[in-house]
């Protein structure tokens, strides 16, 4: 009897079973699968017990997922490749010159400094294969990020993934049955909070003053027609800032990481602790379906374990994040400007009371500045949100609740509107004027087109604002601290928890002798706190848009009012 024959071998890439397994929870079958590809059903179920392996090695690759790797393996010197590459991305969106002699010689710097296998010497082929992993061109000698230096190709590459995304958006809305307030993005951007025009402090010899350490993230997120804006996320070095203590309701969502960069962990908190209710939220109060998507940039893997019974996460692939996504088409752009106008301010109200610059400039705290983004992104208008979708949601603004084009509205504007604008532009300019003779005290060459070009940032970073070598160093050890380490998830408690456990802590304390009377009155006032909180509830409203000011609710919700209410 003659045997049946043996199943040709067949070699999956690692990103094919990555595709697969994506597949598998969207509900396709294991059969419909390994049919398509080739293997047995009994492989693709090998995958799925994988799960958690595949996705620690998608994390390797910061979104840009390698051709033509079949295993499972980490790159040796692993560390040395991960800081590698957030050098290079730092670099690149700085807009610095990047050859392969300059990133072989940071390598080895890497390898010096974290260690790594022995004799280690960043050859060709080690750079050959570090550009493979983290999807470049590995024939290419020079990177830029220059935009003059793109070819045609790659232009059109863009305008065609553009297009990918914009009919899967498409589809997704019209299966969905979404409306413009359903639809959010969120987006990122870093810089220096205190950087003055350059050149500015060029000349001064004042050590005290270290503008690398005053680097932070800030992270918006909004619907599409803008109806909806969530607090922005600052991220800063400092785990408790003295500025922000004692402020009651902080306007922003302040997380801390050593060189104040987004990490998977600070993301996945903001999506489940933040995000999500305050989204839930938001359509309870506008009477909308309780469903909603997400569209982001997907570098760093931060949507790897995001579950949401209601949000869809469409993540997008990081080479064509800067052409897709809506917030940074100009609102982000238009966030750091208003901001910096703000400092600009700041600056000549101090200079004015005979404070010399670089005081005026050290004055600025945390404070100011979480008040300062607060304020700018509340001034950010929805108008402007609704332009930076329309190139992939081109009828947006005919949608109904949505605010129309800009152009609409400055061509009909009221005369009363406009002597405004031109007040308001009148003292810009004035503000500018002073601005300038406070910045040429200390550098006679400063010129009002550094001014200008200054308060017209692009989304670049500008080299000051890039982590330094030591600062990724301490990022890659971080990273790989809480990979090895991981923190444990607590069970949540809920409110009758809580109340029940204060109840018993109280009769406990009343009974004691070693507590003082004192004690138990701050327990009682949390007691009452929490039976308040217990008769709070969210009232829905049948209104497009909604109502916050006489909301209740939870110590989120009044820190979305802090941040889009209350003065």
């Amino acid at each position: 009897m003659s045997k049946p024959p043996k199943r040709k071998y067949v070699s999956i890439e690692v990103a094919q079973k990555l595709k697969a397994l994506e597949d598998l929870k969207n509900g396709i079958p294991v059969t419909t699968i390994a049919q398509v590809l080739g293997v047995s059903a009994k492989t693709v179920n090998s995958w799925e017990k994988n799960r958690e392996k595949f996705q620690d090695w998608e994390k390797v690759f910061t979104g840009n997922l390698p051709t033509k790797v079949k295993r499972l393996k980490k790159p040796e010197n692993y560390k040395v490749d991960q800081a590698t590459w957030i050098w290079y991305k730092e670099r690149k969106s700085a807009g610095l010159p990047l050859d392969s002699s300059t990133i072989r010689t940071q390598a080895r710097w890497f390898w010096n400094t974290l260690g790594g296998s022995p004799g280690f010497d960043a050859s060709a082929g080690w750079l050959a294969r570090w550009k493979i992993r983290h999807g470049l061109q590995p024939c290419s000698s020079t990177t830029s990020s220059n935009p003059s230096s793109k070819k045609a190709p790659d232009d059109d590459h863009l305008q065609e993934s553009t297009q990918v995304f914009k009919e899967i958006l498409e589809g997704i809305i019209a299966t969905e049955n979404l409306s413009p307030h359903q639809i959010f993005n969120c987006d990122k951007i870093s810089f220096n909070y205190k950087q003055l025009p350059k050149n500015a402090l060029s000349q001064l010899n004042d050590s005290s003053f270290k503008v690398h350490w005053e680097r932070m993230t800030v992270m918006a997120c909004s619907n599409a027609s803008g109806s909806f804006k969530l607090p922005l996320m600052i991220i800063g070095n400092a785990k408790d800032p003295i500025p922000l203590r004692g402020i009651r309701h902080i306007p922003v969502s302040y997380k801390s990481q050593r060189t104040s960069s987004l990490t998977s962990n600070i993301f996945l908190q903001w999506f489940k602790e933040e995000f999500e209710p305050l989204v839930k939220f938001y359509l309870i109060q506008a009477g909308l379906p309780m469903k909603a998507v997400l569209t982001m940039n997907d570098c760093g893997g931060h949507t790897n374990n995001l579950e949401s019974d209601f949000i869809r996460v469409e993540a997008l692939e990081e080479d064509f994040a800067g052409v897709r996504q809506p917030l940074g088409h100009g609102c982000l752009q238009e966030l750091k400007m208003r901001y910096r106008r703000k400092l600009m301010a700041h600056v000549v109200g101090h200079f004015n009371t005979g404070a010399v610059l670089l005081e005026a400039v050290d004055n600025v705290t945390l404070r100011e500045v979480v008040f300062w983004m607060r304020d700018s992104w509340r001034e950010l208008a929805s108008s402007t949100i609704v332009k930076c979708w329309e190139k992939l949601w081109p009828g947006i603004s005919k949608c109904p609740g949505v605010i129309g084009d800009l152009s609409k509205y400055t061509e009909n504007v009221d005369c009363d509107d406009k002597k405004f604008h031109e007040v308001y532009v009148n003292e810009v300019d004035l503000v500018k004027d002073q601005f300038l003779f406070a910045l040429q005290k200390v550098n006679d060459e400063i010129e009002i087109a550094d001014v200008d070009q200054w308060l017209n940032p692009n989304l670049h970073l500008s080299e000051d604002e890039c982590l330094s070598d030591n600062d990724i160093v301490v990022l890659v050890n971080d990273q790989e601290a809480e990979k090895n380490n991981p923190q444990p998830e607590l069970p949540e408690v809920t409110l009758p928890e809580a109340m029940s456990s204060l109840d018993k802590v109280i009769r406990h304390c009343e009974k004691g002798n070693s507590y003082r009377p004192d004690h138990v009155a701050v327990l009682r006032e949390i007691q009452e706190a929490m039976k308040l909180k217990e008769k709070q509830s969210i009232q829905p409203i049948s209104q497009n848009r909604p109502n916050f000011e006489n909301s209740g609710g939870s110590d989120l919700i009044q820190s979305y009012l802090a941040a889009f209410h209350e003065s």
